[in-house]
């Protein structure tokens, strides 16, 4: 694909993935942005995008906000197309799921309804996608398509998959578990649910790698989104607990729109320690997002020279503006972008 240039004029299409009517039995996914992709390549359309797809909590708890994500680096298995994995032919269960009439009938509804139920959808996706991992992870090696060495590159998913199997379980975020962040309340890592959450990754990772490959096809770009902040409940906040700045929450200070300020309730990154780190983990979530993407927003870019940060307990008006290393930053930025062009 050509790489733009500033003088370059170009357009494309924007929708939220849960605003796309599905093509998919269950629910909108992200096969649904190559459909896009393909409506709009007749007329000209050079690019698909489309809000945050990284995970956040759909059960209990419950924060379905693609800006106050579970980690700025794993995506949203409730957009996995079910029908396109390899899996779902050799299983019987899985597949008597997606032909159940209760489900169908739910799933239609939730087609038809004026606004998206995330919990509703999850609740029809998930039961599915356990069956799909339990499949694969009970197969031979030789036949789980690459998961083990997927799997072998990238190690911290385990400690991820183990995160969200002891939420899954306790239905609670890690503040209430009382073990401290970076510890489970249990051995998680080789539960069932675990074993959900490492498939649906591996399957997330192929199926937008695909999406990115066919829209290439048509000379169309993939635009993804990365959110400024992460739940302070959430596997970024738990493992890298450091990194953050508690006892504060990211936000603006008041305008014209909003007299009272805003605090989007996450804690923000600490500039000092993201340096001590050498910002590894923007990094990452670039990485992350640009092994698929041609194109990234930096949700509230200006994060990257400043932030408001919102004293807890204190009214959004009473924050302060805390600045950051952004000449660091964007040369982290213009490195990872120049490795994913070359």
């Amino acid at each position: 694909v050509p790489q733009p240039r500033p003088t370059d004029r170009t357009w494309g299409v924007f929708a939220p993935l849960y605003s796309c009517r599905p093509s998919g039995r269950l629910g909108p996914t992200v096969s649904d942005l190559d459909r896009l992709g393909a409506l709009s390549h007749g007329p000209g359309g050079r690019v698909v995008a489309t809000l945050p797809v990284l995970a956040t909590y759909l059960s209990d708890p419950y924060d379905p906000s693609p800006y106050a994500p579970i980690s700025q680096r794993y995506w949203n298995e409730l957009y996995i197309d079910v029908e396109a994995t390899p899996e779902l032919a050799a299983s019987d269960r899985a597949r008597a799921l997606l032909d159940d009439p209760d489900v169908r009938r739910a799933a239609a509804e939730l087609a038809g309804a004026e606004l998206f139920d995330h919990r509703r959808a999850y609740a029809l996706v998930r039961p599915v996608l356990d069956e799909l991992a339990a499949t694969c992870l009970g197969a031979p090696a030789a036949s789980r398509g690459g998961f083990d060495a997927w799997v072998q590159r990238r190690p911290e998913v385990r400690r991820y998959a183990a995160f969200r199997a002891a939420t899954d379980r306790t239905g609670t975020g890690w503040h209430a578990w009382g073990v401290g962040p970076g510890r489970l309340p249990f051995d998680a890592a080789g539960s069932p649910e675990a074993g959900t959450h490492l498939w649906a990754q591996w399957t997330m990772d192929r199926q937008l790698d695909a999406v990115a490959a066919s829209l290439a096809e048509r000379d169309q770009r993939l635009y993804l989104d990365l959110p400024v902040g992460t739940s302070g409940d959430g596997f970024d906040t738990w493992s890298d607990h450091d990194l953050y700045a508690w006892g504060t929450g990211a936000g603006a200070p008041p305008d014209d729109f909003f007299g009272a300020g805003q605090n989007w309730g996450f804690p923000p990154v600490n500039p000092l320690v993201s340096r001590a780190q050498g910002h590894r983990q923007f990094a990452a979530n670039l990485r992350h997002h640009l092994d698929a993407a041609r194109i990234l927003r930096l949700d509230h870019v200006m994060g990257l020279r400043r932030l408001y940060w919102v004293p807890d307990g204190m009214p959004a008006t009473e924050g302060v503006y805390v600045r950051y290393p952004a000449t660091e930053l964007f040369a982290d930025d213009r490195s990872v972008v120049v490795a994913r062009i070359n």
